[in-house]
C-alpha cells in the first residue's frame, strides 16, 4: 500500500510539474528531465536521453534510466560532437553510444533540428508496450517543452512563431501590393505632366518611399512563400567569395575586413545556388552592418568545415557589440525587428537566412562572444537530397 501511494503522488507531482512547463517553460534542465520522466513513465522506456546543443562543438542533457527495482537514475550527460551530427542519426548515435548509457537493440530516435535537440530512447522489448499514435502526442508535448525553454545558451529561430509569421506575411503582402501598385502608377502619370519643380520632388519623393515598401513586400514575401528549390551541385566556397566581393566596398569604408577560411579548396555541396547565395549574402551583411552600427573599425570572420562526412558547416563571426540584450536574443530571428536604428529597414535577413537553411535541411543559431560579437553557425548536408 505505501508503495502505491509513493507512486501516486509521485505521478501528481509529475503531472503538475509538467502542467507547469507547458504554462510556462523552464530550464533546459528542468525541461529535459521533465522529457525523459515522460517517456519512461507513460511510454514505457527503459532509456530516456534528452539532448540538445549547449556550444557548436558540445552536446549536453539528461538520462533517465528506469531501474529493475523500478527506481528512476537521472544522469546529467555531455557529449564532445559537432553540432552537425544532429543532421544525421548515424553520427549522433555513434556519439550517444560513447556515454555507455544507451547500446544494443529497440533503440528510437527523434530529431529536432530547429530546437537544436534531440531525443533518444530504449525500449525493454521489440514490442513498444505504447502505441504509435501516443508516441506521436509524446512528441508533440516533446516539441513543446523544448520549444519553452527558457534559458537556452544558444540563440534560435521559434519555427511556431515564424511560420505563422510567415503566414501573416503572404497575406499582407498580397493585400499591400495592390494598392502600392496604384501609388505607384499614379506617382509616375503625374510626373509626365508637373512642370513645378517642387511638387516633381514631393511625387518623386512619394515615389521612393513607395517603392521601398514594395522592396519590403518583396522580402515579406520571400521570407513567407520562397520559389521552389532548383538544386545544382556547386563549390560552396564561390558564393562566399561572391558574397565578401558584393561587400567589399562597403565593408572598406567602414574599416571592415573580411576573413574567410576553409579546410579545403573545394567543398562541393548539391543546393539552390541562388538561395544559399542570398543565405551567405544576408548573414555576411548582418554581421557588417553590426559592426558598422557600433561606430568602429572590425573583423568579419568565415570559416566553412565539412567536419563530419556528407555536411558543411560556416561559421559567421564578427566583433560587433553582440546580442547587448534579451530583447535582441529574442527577438533576432523576428522579420519584423530590427536592432539598428530606425529608418533602416526591417529585420528580415536573419529570417530569410532561417528559411533558406530549413528548406535545406539544415540548422543555424547564433552564439554571443566571451567579450562581444556574434557567431552564426550553419550546417547544411552536401547532398539534401540524397538517402
Amino acid at each position: 500500500m505505501a508503495a502505491e501511494q509513493h507512486s501516486a503522488l509521485r505521478d501528481k507531482s509529475f503531472t503538475m510539474r509538467l502542467l507547469t512547463a507547458l504554462a510556462g517553460g523552464g530550464t533546459w534542465q528542468t525541461v529535459a528531465g521533465l522529457i525523459s520522466e515522460l517517456w519512461v513513465l507513460e511510454a514505457n522506456a527503459s532509456t530516456a536521453l534528452v539532448l540538445g546543443i549547449e556550444t557548436p562543438d558540445r552536446f549536453t542533457g539528461v538520462c533517465l534510466r528506469n531501474r529493475l527495482d523500478g527506481t528512476l537514475h537521472p544522469t546529467d550527460v555531455r557529449i564532445n560532437v559537432t553540432c552537425s551530427a544532429l543532421l544525421t542519426s548515424e553520427h549522433l548515435l555513434e556519439a550517444v553510444a560513447t556515454t555507455g548509457l544507451l547500446g544494443g537493440l529497440h533503440i528510437r530516435l527523434r530529431l529536432w533540428p530547429e530546437l537544436l535537440s534531440a531525443l533518444v530512447l530504449q525500449f525493454p522489448e521489440a514490442t513498444e508496450q505504447s502505441s504509435d499514435a501516443q508516441h506521436r502526442v509524446l512528441e508533440t508535448i516533446t516539441y513543446k517543452l523544448l520549444s519553452l525553454v527558457t534559458d537556452r545558451p544558444l540563440t534560435i529561430p521559434t519555427p511556431e512563431l515564424l511560420e505563422a509569421m510567415a503566414e501573416y506575411s503572404a497575406g499582407a503582402g498580397h493585400e499591400i501590393n495592390n494598392p502600392l501598385a496604384s501609388i505607384i502608377g499614379q506617382t509616375q502619370v503625374l510626373l509626365k505632366s508637373e512642370s513645378s519643380l517642387d511638387r516633381r520632388q514631393s511625387l518623386e519623393t512619394i515615389g521612393a518611399q513607395a517603392w521601398r515598401i514594395r522592396d519590403m513586400i518583396g522580402n515579406s514575401m520571400l521570407f513567407a512563400r520562397p520559389p521552389v528549390l532548383q538544386p545544382s551541385i556547386f563549390n560552396l566556397i564561390h558564393p562566399v567569395q561572391e558574397a565578401l566581393e558584393a561587400l567589399e566596398d562597403v565593408a572598406e569604408e567602414s574599416g571592415v575586413e573580411f576573413r574567410l577560411s576553409s579546410i579545403s579548396e573545394k567543398i562541393l555541396i548539391t543546393a539552390d545556388r541562388a538561395q544559399v547565395s542570398r543565405l551567405l549574402t544576408e548573414l555576411i551583411r548582418n554581421s557588417l552592418e553590426a559592426i558598422r552600427g557600433a561606430g568602429r573599425p572590425g573583423i568579419v570572420a568565415i570559416h566553412i568545415s565539412e567536419s563530419i562526412q556528407g555536411l558543411a558547416e560556416l561559421a559567421i563571426v564578427d566583433d560587433g557589440p553582440g546580442l547587448v540584450t534579451d530583447v535582441a536574443r529574442r527577438n533576432a530571428f523576428n522579420p519584423f525587428y530590427s536592432g539598428r536604428s530606425a529608418g533602416r529597414g526591417l529585420g528580415f535577413g536573419l529570417c530569410l537566412a532561417w528559411r533558406i537553411v530549413r528548406l535545406h535541411r539544415g540548422l543555424i543559431f547564433l552564439q554571443e562572444g566571451i567579450e562581444s560579437g556574434t557567431a552564426c553557425h550553419l550546417a547544411l548536408p552536401l547532398n539534401p537530397e540524397g538517402p
